[in-house]
């Protein structure tokens, strides 16, 4: 299957440098990319079990020996210097040492208020792990159709880019690479609701489903995803709001390349010029033409 790439002229570099970008999914078009829908039950038996242990195994006295190292922070300079941190410490420990039995108390009803109140929890987890997400993994977006109008328009830059085609099933996309590739290459299902985490603790595979869901909106995109690790990227500039990571690809992942309608004749060239060497001889330049409203191809 040919998977088609759309770029803008300004994306040209792409065919000599061989380096596609893997963007981080809120850098991507839907603003809801890359920000998964938390149940509140995932969000209770999250803090239940991964939150709740971590605080049950740190001991009354410690919580409470830096609660004091805090206060002593907010002391005046002069006290500070006539008492040093661990004497105030170890003081105020020591004053309220008979009511320790009463602070464990108060302190495993703080646990148990934190896991029956988790599902309030749910937004601001969503958050935390969205941003996880965008720190993780890039998106490569691939659509299976090279004559979306809109596509043409919204990331070729109204038919003056370029497609490359790409093998789907070239090893640059295949899972035997584990080391920097998250996700096979697989098709965007559309939806009119978002999924839900449900469970935590599953592999992360299945979290990152949610990477592979798109709503229904999106459906003329005929969309193709593959997902990697960013830290694996052969290249990264560093750019605002978001670097941008750049993975090489062989040539012979491409399978062909296609100019816009209006494509410039400055562009066509330097796109022959690209695919002129002898390892890109398997590679067919097309064109987009224009027939009505309709888009067709034809040998370039």
């Amino acid at each position: 299957m040919t998977l088609y790439k759309y770029l803008a002229p300004s994306r040209l570099s792409t065919l000599v440098d061989r380096r596609i970008r893997f963007s981080q999914p809120a850098d991507l078009n839907d603003p809801h990319e890359g920000a998964p829908q938390v149940s509140a039950e995932f969000t209770k038996q999250f803090v239940e079990h991964q939150i709740a242990p971590i605080l049950k195994s740190i001991p009354v006295e410690a919580f409470l020996a830096d609660t004091f190292r805090r206060k002593y922070g907010t002391l005046p300079a002069a006290v500070q210097l006539a008492v040093s941190e661990d004497d105030f410490v170890q003081h105020n420990l020591s004053s309220v040492s008979h009511q320790l039995p009463e602070f464990r108390r108060f302190y495993e009803e703080l646990v148990a208020q934190q896991i029956a109140d988790a599902g309030r929890l749910k937004d601001e987890l969503g958050k935390i792990m969205s941003s996880k997400v965008n720190d993780k993994f890039g998106v490569l977006s691939l659509s299976e159709d090279p004559l979306v109008q809109l596509l043409w328009g919204h990331y070729g830059a109204g038919d003056r880019g370029f497609l490359i085609g790409f093998d789907g099933e070239d090893p640059f996309f295949s899972p035997a690479n584990w080391e920097s590739l998250t996700a096979p290459l697989q098709k965007v299902t559309y939806a009119d609701t978002k999924p839900e985490l449900l469970e935590p603790g599953r592999s992360e595979e299945n979290d990152l489903a949610i990477l592979f869901t798109k709503p229904s909106c999106w459906s003329y995109e005929k969309e193709w995803r593959a997902l990697r690790r960013l830290e694996h990227a052969d290249e990264i500039l560093d750019q605002k709001p978001f670097a941008v990571c750049l993975f090489s690809f062989p040539a012979g992942a491409v399978k062909e390349v296609v100019l816009g309608a209006r494509t410039s004749e400055d562009d066509e060239r330097f796109i022959r010029e690209s695919i002129s060497d002898k390892d890109c001889s398997h590679i067919r330049l097309y064109r987009v033409v224009n027939d009505g409203y309709s888009l067709g191809l034809e040998l370039a």
